[in-house]
């Protein structure tokens, strides 16, 4: 796939750019495929040894040298126009140290649809609570942040090091992600999280229990599970009782208040919708307003009462 890859770099519309391009000890073909282009904007870089992916991701942080770094991996294909616009979005928004892009999956039977991320800082902060939300493979880095705070890939964070790094980068910097399909993700068997599913996901939760930790809320594996559960809406599939839901969501209210890590009118607005949506499916409207912190009498007028006590006698 590699040659389908540097292609889409090559014949981006952006064409001021370094493109480094590192050969992490591969066997096959890669070295002649790369060395077969004639384009003085290559940059070739070769690992004498497998150094594995974070070390060679931060190999590639130290060797950049424009004053952005934009990411893909060798399977993948960029859009055309994807830098330009990337760079203009960051060009605008000096704040933002941090942007991806929507992006698509594709297999050999064609393509999977698109996954649209959110662009806003907070709506991104919020959802990290419980999944990632900004595509590795789409992001450009703005490299004085990365240098000014010695940020780098983690080690210790296999299969799950974009997380790690993201999260960390949003307590320094805006996080962004811009509303078009500005990169393809191949889908095949030995992509990451294929090969290496449990690992990351092991690695995922840690970063998400260091979030509870900032926002000063108890988490296990269960109350991070949880959480994610409750906003997939997968409310069968919760294994807490209503009173330690009910605290889990109002600790991360209040940590949040403390911290101000998510704009917090936004954040408690969605808190309490996850706290409705739980009592409504599958608790009382008695239980429902046990919580000064988390009942909201406007949402209440939304939500037909008469059918909420039928549901709860039913259940």
């Amino acid at each position: 796939y590699l040659k389908e890859a540097i292609d889409s770099i090559l014949n981006q519309t952006f064409a001021d750019f370094e493109f480094l391009i590192i050969n992490d000890g591969s066997t096959d073909t890669t070295e002649q495929i790369i060395l077969s282009y004639e384009d003085a904007r290559i940059r070739y870089a070769k690992n004498e040894t497998n150094l594995k992916l974070i070390a060679t991701l931060n190999k590639g942080i130290k060797l950049c040298k424009g004053k952005y770094i934009v990411r893909m991996d060798a399977d993948d294909i960029s859009a055309l126009d994807r830098i330009e616009k990337q760079v203009e979005f960051m060009e605008k928004h000096p704040d933002v140290g941090l942007c991806g892009t929507w992006f698509e999956r594709f297999d050999e039977t064609g393509k999977k649809g698109a996954a649209k991320y959110a662009p806003d800082h907070d709506v991104i902060c919020y959802k990290h609570l419980y999944q990632i939300h900004l595509s590795h493979g789409t992001a450009i880095f703005r490299k004085s942040i990365l240098d000014k705070l010695n940020f780098r890939f983690d080690k210790e964070y296999a299969h799950a090091e974009d997380y790690d790094l993201f999260t960390r980068m949003a307590l320094e910097t805006k996080l962004a992600n811009l509303p078009f399909v500005g990169y393809a993700v191949r889908h095949h068997q030995n992509e990451v999280s294929v090969k290496f599913g449990n690992i990351q996901r092991a690695n995922s939760l840690r970063v998400r229990k260091r979030l509870f930790d900032l926002l000063d809320t108890e988490s296990d594996e269960k109350v991070l599970i949880a959480f994610e559960e409750l906003n997939h809406q997968n409310y069968r599939s919760i294994d807490l009782s209503d009173e330690q839901t009910q605290k889990m969501l109002e600790s991360l209210i209040l940590g949040n208040r403390n911290t101000n890590y998510i704009q917090t009118d936004y954040f408690e607005s969605q808190i309490k919708t996850l706290w409705l949506n739980y009592c409504y499916h599958k608790a009382s409207f008695k239980t429902y307003k046990k919580s000064s912190i988390l009942f909201d009498e406007n949402s209440v007028k939304q939500v037909s009462k008469t059918k909420w006590l039928i549901k709860s006698m039913l259940r």
